[in-house]
């Protein structure tokens, strides 16, 4: 379960070729990827994979931070691929950064890639070595050991995600990541997969609250072939937090997706739907707090067009039901842990709970 919630969280020189390398800000890389907003497309010719660039996807390196860059991985046309592979951050372990932007970019045609960070000094860091590529198990980054932590998931070629002011996550340097890229190959000429990062890097003072990723799956999900399903999912937190964005996450034969408020004052007070796959963020135009013992109810609807059951798997030709999320302490005193679930069972009610 602690493997299928780190994949699914939600989950990197410009144009350079030594992949899994940093890039120190202000250096190298080439394009002009300007501020845009949480899930823009890249707003330039020269941004991430632009038909301009060499060597897709190309960042313009962070003034204030570093880039990675991973090597990538050969597809041949029509193939389905999904491949890990470990980078390290810049500096030494005295080296504690402080990243309150993550902006990202992959190759064209790319279906999702997931971010993932060892746990430094942990049997996982002793087993991966920089450069490796192998083929992701079914529990993605996991291949390489469970002692990973989600840096941020993503389903379009580009995207930014910025904090509040007071916000950050913590990386240290020499830190191991793993890319999981995803990629079906539509083309008829082989294409190299690749990802960039960059993280942008603020002064510890600036920071008084850690963000983090939840991610709320559910399993229970199969829809027979060519038929229509909805599927209601809830989980809730254990303590009191806050919220800043929501991230819808299913395939292609995803339709409708809702998510409203479970328990507390609002309880059934919709948040936003979206109508297709593709349109995945809500970020709240103020961060919400979500008090201990609420949280959110989400309903996937699918449309089976195949020959086949679509059920819960990790391939382009399977479907998942998955609400995702960033969320920060409510007090900067507080310790909670994490606060993911995942649904494997229905209530009588026709909900799926966490059990």
């Amino acid at each position: 379960m602690r493997r299928l919630i780190a994949l699914s969280v939600l989950a990197l020189s410009a144009c350079g070729s030594d992949g899994g390398h940093a890039t120190p800000g202000g250096t190298g890389g080439s394009g002009g990827v300007g501020p845009g907003g949480a899930g823009a497309e890249a707003p330039d010719a020269g941004a991430a994979g632009s038909a301009e660039c060499a060597d897709p996807p190309c960042l313009a390196p962070p003034a204030e931070g570093f880039q990675i860059r991973s090597m990538g991985t050969n597809i041949p046309p029509g193939d389905d691929r999904e491949y890990c592979e470990v980078a390290r951050l810049p500096g030494s372990p005295s080296d504690t950064y402080y990243v309150n932007r993550l902006e990202l970019g992959l190759t064209p045609g790319s279906h999702h890639l997931i971010v993932t960070a060892i746990e430094p000094g942990s049997a996982t860091e002793a087993g991966a070595q920089v450069g490796e590529v192998r083929p992701c198990s079914p529990f993605g980054g996991q291949v390489f050991g469970e002692q990973q932590s989600p840096v941020i998931g993503i389903q379009h070629k580009y995207y930014d995600e910025r904090y509040p002011e007071g916000v950050g996550r913590e990386y240290h340097g020499g830190q191991l990541i793993v890319f999981d890229l995803h990629m079906l190959n539509a083309s008829e000429k082989q294409v190299r997969a690749r990802a960039a990062i960059n993280f942008y890097t603020i002064d510890a003072a600036r920071v008084q609250r850690k963000a983090r990723a939840f991610a709320f799956i559910n399993y229970t999900i199969n829809t027979p072939a060519g038929q229509k399903r909805d599927f209601l999912g809830e989980c809730r937190f254990d303590h009191d937090l806050v919220v800043q964005k929501l991230v819808r996450h299913t395939h292609q034969w995803g339709t409708d997706y809702k998510v409203w408020y479970a328990g507390g004052d609002k309880d059934g007070q919709m948040i936003f739907a979206s109508p297709d796959y593709e349109t995945t963020d809500h970020t709240f135009e103020s961060p919400v707090l979500m008090k201990s013992g609420s949280g959110f109810r989400f309903q996937c609807s699918y449309q089976n067009t195949t020959d086949h059951a679509l059920a819960f798997g990790f391939l382009a030709t399977d479907e998942m039901c998955i609400l995702g999320g960033i969320w920060f302490v409510a007090d900067p005193a507080d310790r909670v842990g994490g606060q993911s679930c995942v649904l494997m069972s229905t209530d009588p009610d026709g909900i799926s709970r966490e059990h």
